[in-house]
């Protein structure tokens, strides 16, 4: 589906340029998003923040589940000796600790979602700002995103990422 749309803008931008040039000359530039993902100070920092959270809750799933495979050995240890009431309360808290452990990963998957959108709306934001300065500046009548092939002179991505980098 991805593909298609690409398809389609690169149809568009096409006609756009035939049907516009006839009035005067159309002046387009293009961006590689990829490359601002992975080159931009504020998609690295927002990465970190991402990986810095994702790991927090890594370590408190980790402590949960130590605790539960603990739990585990200590009642298969002493299965023998244990009466059926005290190995049906054992099971119960293992079932327990077992429902928290699932209900803590939905609620931690959930919020590193949150997080990722938060952040990579916030970068995207701040780069179409950028994207649209440069476009003003630059006089640019039409902004594309990641075209199959790109002419150096028309690719204001690294104009967009020093910018971003300041």
């Amino acid at each position: 589906m991805n593909l298609n749309l690409k398809k389609i803008s690169i149809f568009c931008a096409m006609f756009l340029s035939l049907s516009y040039a006839n009035a005067q000359s159309l002046k387009i530039g293009v961006i590689d998003a990829d490359k601002i993902m992975q080159e931009a100070k504020i998609s690295k920092a927002a990465q970190a923040k991402i990986q810095k959270e994702v790991t927090k809750r890594e370590e408190d799933l980790k402590a949960i589940s130590a605790k539960g495979q603990a739990l585990l050995d200590k009642f298969q240890k002493d299965l023998a000796k244990l009466s059926d009431t005290d190995k049906q309360k054992r099971k119960q808290e293992l079932d327990t600790l077992d429902d928290g452990f699932k209900a803590k990963q939905a609620q931690y998957e959930e919020e590193i979602a949150k997080i990722k959108s938060t952040e990579l709306s916030s970068v995207i934001s701040n780069t179409n700002a950028v994207i649209k300065t440069v476009a003003a500046q630059e006089k640019f009548d039409l902004i594309l995103q990641d075209a199959i092939y790109v002419a150096p002179n028309i690719d204001i991505t690294d104009k967009v990422l020093k910018i971003l980098n300041q």
